[in-house]
Order: structure tokens, then sequence, then C-alpha cells
């Protein structure tokens, strides 16, 4: 229906970083190069990038809720639709009016996020990102990554942090995005994602193991259990709707980006 020119799925063990399949659309056939097109040669799960748009919202969440400086139940008034900071519009894709906290994401409301993000603060914010990995290498074990785009507060104008809680103004990887749900998965901390687990020698013997690396601890556990629960209700009552699966809980956030075209 969306018509996609490209796709990545990444499947990660949030408790230890593995990665237990990665794939990329459109591929190529390895046995027969005179077929492929260069474009498509670098693996687009490390090195394209992209914005995040609306999955950005759960990052910019974490840190109002690990600052403590929301309640799930907190109401917040979305305009109706459209709100100016600077005479420039953000707009909803519903006009909303009071939302809590908690059906801000789960509608995934621009604009509530947006005032959110206002209450946070700049500096503290691109802390949050950087903790979660953003504009950095993720460190996994394959040739190409790139660390995205992500600019130092010094250098965003006065509508940026805005944007940037709804995942504007900024360029991430699939694999960044991937490890950064990871940490809301598994209770707080962030791995470095790896696709190796041993290298072996003709006759199995282990020539070299590769652990799960720790990278650091970004929100509490009490952070990622509240967050959990928003995203199980967006998928269950949400924009995530259509992701349901009968007799499974499932915590996801959908997010639409905007593309400029010439």
């Amino acid at each position: 229906r969306v018509k996609a020119k490209s796709a990545t799925i990444i499947i990660q063990n949030p408790y230890t970083g593995e990665i237990l399949a990665m794939a990329n659309h459109p591929s190529f056939d390895g046995n027969d190069f005179s077929t492929i097109n260069s474009s498509i040669l670098n693996n687009a799960a490390i090195s394209k990038v992209f914005e995040p748009g609306s999955t950005f919202k759960v990052i910019t969440a974490a840190a109002a809720l690990n600052e403590d400086m929301v309640s799930l139940h907190e109401k917040f008034y979305c305009e109706k639709g459209i709100y100016y900071i600077e005479r420039i519009p953000i707009r909803d894709h519903e006009k909303w009016g009071w939302l809590t906290f908690s059906k801000i994401i789960e509608h995934s409301s621009n604009i509530g996020i947006s005032k959110v993000a206002d209450r946070i603060g700049k500096y503290t914010l691109y802390k949050y990102i950087r903790d979660f990995g953003f504009g950095n290498f993720t460190g996994i074990n394959l040739p190409g990554e790139i660390k995205g785009i992500l600019r130092n507060p010094s250098k965003w104008s006065k509508i940026s942090i805005s944007r940037i809680s709804f995942g504007q103004e900024i360029g991430v990887t699939a694999i960044q995005l991937t490890t950064a749900f990871s940490v809301i998965a598994n209770g707080g901390i962030l791995y470095q994602p790896r696709v190796v687990s041993m290298i072996l020698d003709n006759q199995n013997k282990v020539i070299k193991k590769f652990h799960t690396v720790k990278i650091r601890k970004i929100i509490s556990s009490k952070t990622a259990r509240l967050l959990t629960s928003i995203l199980t209700r967006a998928v269950e009552q949400g924009t995530g709707i259509k992701a349901r699966l009968e007799g499974y809980e499932i915590a996801g956030k959908t997010g639409t980006a905007q593309k400029f075209n010439q």
C-alpha cells in the first residue's frame, strides 16, 4: 500500500545484544555479481540514515519519566491538531484536546510530546539521546557502520527541540533504533550488538569467543516498565493496533517520517 522502495528487519536479544536475524530489501544474489546494483551492496541496517519519526517519541518519553518530570496521568493540551512555535506549525494526525502523557505516546501526538520536550530542556534531552546510542557507533562487529546525524544542542534552532522530540532533525540507523528499544525491553541497559558468538576452526574447536558487552545503564527498571506498559497499550488500542496478534502481548511504536519530494 505504501509502495516502499526498501525495508530492513532486525531481531535482537535485548538481554545480550545478540543479533538473531538481520535482512534488507532489495537484496542480491552473491553468486551472480553481474546482476548486482552497487547501490545495494552496503548493509542498510547499519549504514543507511533516516529520520526515525514518531518512534523517537519513546526516547523523549524515557527522558521525561526517568527525570520524574511527568506522570502517566498528567494531562497536556494538544491544541486541537495544530500548534505554532516561532510561527512554524506542528500538526497532529488527529485533532486532540487534552491527552494524558500515556495517551500522547499511545496516539502519537506530535504536539503533546513537543510540550513534554520543552519541559525536559535541550541539554537533558540531548544527554539521553546520546546515552541511548544515537550519534555514535553501536560497536557491532560488522564493517561499514555509520554514526547517523545528531547535532550538538549549541547548534539547535529555537524549534529544534520540538522537532527532535518526535524524530525530525535527526538521522539514525536501524541498528541504533533496535538497540535503543532493547534498552526498554531489558529493563534499562544498553548492550553492544553483535552478530558473531564464536569463531571455530575446521575441526569445530573454538578459536575466539565474543561475550556480552554491557555499555551503560540508561534508565531505571521502573521507567522501562512504565514505557513497556505504554507501548503495549499503543498496540492494543493506539496507533499500532494493526500489529496486534491474538494470544500475544506486543509492545511497539509506530513511526512515520516526512520526506522531501523533488
